[in-house]
């Protein structure tokens, strides 16, 4: 069989047939289990002939449904694992790196997380055996060693477990009704393999290294109608992908009233952050925002005489070396700007806060996206001393002025596991945590919310006022 492939939503391919698992690129592989052809030597198109392995194996007869119900799902169309010798593996194709770069050539980024699905019945589970069940393997494993197991789900007669050689999780009650299960690894190592069955998380166990690529396999005894996607997905079926930092620029200036930040080097598209702090009061400054910018989060803290801005906007095909801030008063300014790439289109900041405080406030994000913070600093020292990021984060520009009226800012970013609190962060200002406005919010990744495309708007210099 050629290789074929069906493109799906949001630059997805789509391998429809196990034949082309290893012959074919794609972001998404399936195996239909209706076809018995496929097992029985001399009878078709043999999914042993294109790198499975494919011993003694069975179809079930199609029986007892209702139609389109859960609650009546009957016999569906299944392979039917029986012996302990019963066995399904498929090539080793998923997970290494590339893997994720013939991933990227469909989706125009590089995948950041990958999915299996398996709609199974452990028809038999009255015993403890962890060689009966399906899952992910390791290069040169075996479905029926446990120590080669990447992530495994099979029984304990008591529960569902997800085993690896190096970590393991306990699940639902066992039972014998059809499921569908679902394993999701995600970058890095604690924690990041999260499970699922009928949409409900069951925990998650440590990811392995050194070990890819896996391969999808089945042993005995489960029955099985299922369908293996090295996909970048998350529930809504959307293609999240890794948000890239592309350049970041600091501007600082004198007692101005036009604060001139310096565009990073960015492609059309491209998210641009642009943060401000001066010296001075809510008093000095208007608050109007220069049509084209987006409003993150301001805060005026007239206690300790600054104010903090954060803007964002799109990038054109024509943007400016620089755009002017105008504040009502000459003032010392400090900031900067940073591009990121593969952000969602129309609300790319998933949460924010500002405060005035010294910390970086936790916040709730709903994604795994990237985690921003930029930190206020005021101070009349003459001392050239430079804010430094919280030692967690990515710092990407520290700048100052100093001496009277003096003002410093520092910017970072993170990137986040999962969705969830992202608890506090602190930057420092001469060894003390950073005083006197603090800011957090997080970006949204391509795939993981929002809707639509970058917004490209505006030509030439642009003036901004705050």
């Amino acid at each position: 069989m050629s290789a074929s492939w069906t493109p799906g939503p949001l630059n997805r391919a789509h391998l429809l047939a196990g034949q082309d698992w290893a012959d074919g690129v794609g972001t998404d592989f399936w195996l239909f289990t209706g076809d018995g052809e496929q097992l029985t030597s001399g009878a078709g198109d043999l999914l042993e002939s294109h790198g499975w392995t494919t011993t003694n194996l069975a179809v079930a007869v199609p029986t007892g449904a209702d139609f389109l119900a859960v609650a009546g799902i009957g016999t569906p169309n299944a392979f039917v694992f029986g012996d302990d010798t019963d066995l399904l593996q498929s090539p080793e194709v998923f997970g290494d790196y590339i893997h994720g770069v013939m991933s990227q050539a469909f989706l125009g980024r590089m995948p950041t997380k990958m999915v299996m699905e398996t709609f199974a019945a452990f028809t038999a589970n009255a015993a403890d055996e962890d060689r009966t069940g399906f899952g992910l393997v390791e290069a040169g494993g075996a479905a029926g060693v446990a120590a080669d197991h990447m992530a495994w789900i099979y029984t304990d007669n008591t529960n569902f477990i997800l085993l690896s050689g190096a970590d393991s999780d306990a699940g639902a009650a066992v039972d014998a009704a059809y499921h569908l299960f679902r394993i999701e690894i995600t970058l890095g190592t604690v924690d990041k393999v999260e499970w699922f069955i009928d949409g409900v998380s069951q925990g998650t166990m440590d990811l392995q290294e050194n070990l890819w690529p896996c391969s999808s396999e089945r042993t005995p005894t489960p029955l099985t109608d299922w369908r293996s996607a090295g996909r970048t997905s998350g529930t809504s079926r959307a293609a999240v992908v890794a948000i890239v930092h592309i350049d970041s620029v600091s501007s600082e200036t004198n007692a101005v009233k036009s604060f001139d930040v310096t565009v990073p080097a960015h492609a059309e598209g491209d998210l641009l952050i642009a943060c401000i702090t001066l010296f001075g009061a809510s008093a000095y400054n208007v608050a109007e925002d220069e049509p084209g910018w987006t409003l993150i989060g301001r805060s005026d803290n007239d206690a300790e005489l600054c104010v903090q801005k954060i803007v964002y906007r799109y990038a054109s095909d024509s943007e400016p070396a620089d755009y002017g801030f105008t504040s009502q008063w000459s003032q010392k300014h400090v900031g900067g700007m940073s591009a990121y790439r593969d952000t969602v289109g129309e609300a790319p900041i998933d949460v924010s806060a500002i405060v005035n405080d010294a910390i970086h406030p936790s916040v709730l994000a709903t994604v795994a996206g990237v985690l921003c913070t930029f930190a206020t600093v005021r101070s009349n020292s003459s001392a050239s001393i430079l804010p430094v990021a919280d030692g967690a984060m990515n710092e990407r520009y520290s700048n100052q002025k100093t001496g009277a009226n003096g003002i410093r800012s520092v910017y970072a970013d993170e990137q986040l596991g999962g969705a969830g609190a992202t608890g506090t962060r602190t930057s420092l200002w001469n060894s003390l945590p950073a005083e006197w406005i603090s800011s957090a919010f997080v970006l949204t990744p391509s795939g993981g919310g929002g809707s639509g495309s970058g917004v490209r708007n505006g030509h030439g210099r642009r003036r901004c006022v705050i």
